[in-house]
């Protein structure tokens, strides 16, 4: 609880220390998502056909 208190303040009072953390993981997440759309595409590829078979 003591940390979250302090970590309440921290964002209250010094907001300056947060925004480079916030940006860092925003781009990251930007470069993640070429990633995650390349996996859910093997995905579908290895999925698709076995639904058409159901199907059919």
């Amino acid at each position: 609880m003591p940390f979250l208190l302090m970590l309440l303040l921290l964002l209250l009072f010094f907001p300056y220390l947060v925004v480079p953390f916030l940006i860092f993981h925003v781009i990251g997440f930007l470069f993640l998502i070429p990633y995650v759309l390349i996996f859910n595409s093997f995905f579908n590829v290895i999925t698709i056909p076995w639904q058409i078979l159901k199907i059919a």
